[in-house]
């Protein structure tokens, strides 16, 4: 039983992932993630996640500081049958119990050595030693036992290491004990945005919660960055149906303070998604020719469910002679504006729509470096265009704030993908798509002004290509 101070049900819990294995850097600690998601979800507020060696001191001292709070306390790891394996030990220690061998746990695992083939060895009793007065939580998928144990004012729950095993015996033995315990589930609503920084969207969301506050709901407001996306976060706790009434009022509150399109998507729509829904909802198809990209624009299309309604085909073209034979691109183009330029782009993208029979032909071509530069065309310097039935239009954008190669070109398929998102869904008329962002402002060496009469243009807007400042 998780305890109580003045009727008020306790809700903090601590994650301590065991194993030097994890410390080492040999694995990923993916338990610790997933715990802490699900946790939240059914209402417990974790407040430390720590990772412990196979060392038995610091396992114990580290319990023994958890165990001091009202607090729940899941382990993971260290329940295995060989040495270094010492959960079920240092938690007795802790909790100044010994350690006592469960009949039910020790038949439990020489019966699964029977129907496995495997022969029970004497290393395997080990793990039947439980710390006394503990409830054995049965593991479907392997053989180390979980347990729960009330140690004085602190909930413990141990579970093995393994994730499918961990995962499993969480979900069967250990969320019915807190489902139990009257916590109030948070309600969570997640803004996925793309093309604001964090601290943009923070300067134009101020004073949000308090514009929500209500009587009887908790709320709290987070920012989460997964380059290049931004997420916007409100967690709820309260009445359910008040709850879901709030998290509606924060999507369009959020949604009128960024926006058109800013948002892109909600809780578990991925960019992808939206695209291909946006060109479903139009009745559309799209095909790519990537150069610096590599096949990550499209990769991000056929990510989502339903891609082979809207995605025709999907071309990386890196050589000069591929984008002529494939594309169509002239070579007068190739030899003098070259491939990164406003003129390559646009046939390319004229050239993948004809080849495929296309409602939109999209085409990337950029310099994604750490090499290849120049003062023209410095690192980070990417070309789009996007061609449909009444024309073209064609974005140049440079990141160079962007410091490696992956980034660049994680962040250029995602602005190529924009660029039909904004126009499916209606923004084909501004001057700009992206109102600005990532648009070089200081004329100089390495950066230019679109405005500036012999500047680069920055967008294109039909056959003509007539240049429109960006």
């Amino acid at each position: 039983m998780l305890l109580t101070d003045n009727g008020v049900r306790w809700r903090q819990g601590t994650i301590i992932s065991v194993g030097d294995e994890l410390l080492r850097g040999d694995l990923v600690n993916t338990n610790a993630t997933w715990l802490a998601q699900r946790l939240f979800q059914l209402g417990v507020e974790v407040t430390s996640i720590d990772c412990v060696g196979d060392d038995l001191e610091p396992l114990v001292a580290r319990l023994e500081q958890a165990m001091s709070r009202r607090s729940l306390i899941v382990v993971t790891g260290g329940l295995g049958p060989t040495d270094d394996d010492r959960t079920a030990e240092s938690v007795a220690r802790a909790a100044g119990l010994t350690l006592e061998r469960d009949e039910p746990v020790l038949q439990a695992l020489r019966q699964r050595f029977e129907q496995t083939g495997w022969p029970f060895t004497s290393n395997n009793e080990k793990q039947a030693f439980l710390p006394r007065g503990a409830s054995w939580i049965p593991n479907r998928k392997g053989t180390a036992a979980g347990f729960a144990l009330q140690a004085g004012q602190a909930q413990i729950v141990c579970m093995p290491g393994v994730p499918w095993e961990m995962k499993v015996m969480f979900d069967e033995g250990v969320v019915p004990l807190l489902q139990g315990e009257g916590l109030r589930p948070a309600r969570v609503r997640v803004l996925h945005v793309f093309g604001m920084g964090e601290s943009q969207i923070d300067a134009r969301l101020q004073g949000l919660l308090l514009t929500l506050q209500q009587a009887g709901l908790e709320l709290s407001l987070h920012y989460r960055t997964s380059f290049p996306l931004n997420d916007v976060i409100l967690v709820c706790r309260g009445e359910e149906q008040q709850a879901m009434q709030m998290l509606d009022r924060f999507e369009a509150e959020v949604r009128q303070r960024l926006g058109p399109l800013e948002v892109f998507g909600v809780d578990h729509t991925s960019f992808g998604d939206a695209v291909v829904q946006a060109l479903r909802r139009a009745g559309a198809t799209v095909a790519l020719a990537e150069s610096c990209t590599g096949g990550l624009a499209g990769d991000l299309i056929t990510s989502a469910s339903g891609s082979s309604e809207v995605f025709q085909l999907g071309v990386v073209t890196y050589s000069n002679a591929f984008k002529h034979q494939m594309l169509d691109v002239p070579w007068d183009i190739l030899d003098n504006q070259g491939a990164v330029s406003r003129e390559c782009v646009i046939a390319m993208a004229r050239g993948v729509r004809r080849v495929a029979g296309a409602t939109y032909g999209v085409a990337i071509s950029g310099v994604a470096g750490p090499t290849g530069g120049t003062p023209d065309k410095p690192v980070g310097t990417v070309h789009f265009a996007l061609a449909h039935e009444g024309g073209e239009r064609h974005v140049v954008r440079r990141f160079p704030w962007v410091d490696d190669r992956r980034r660049i070109k994680a962040i250029s398929a995602h602005v190529a993908l924009a660029l039909v998102l904004r126009h499916v869904s209606g923004l084909a008329p501004l001057a700009d798509p992206f109102d600005g962002r990532w648009s070089p402002t200081v004329r100089g060496d390495d950066e230019y002004d679109p405005s500036v009469p012999g500047g680069e243009p920055a967008d294109l807007d039909d056959r003509e290509d007539p240049c429109a400042a960006g």
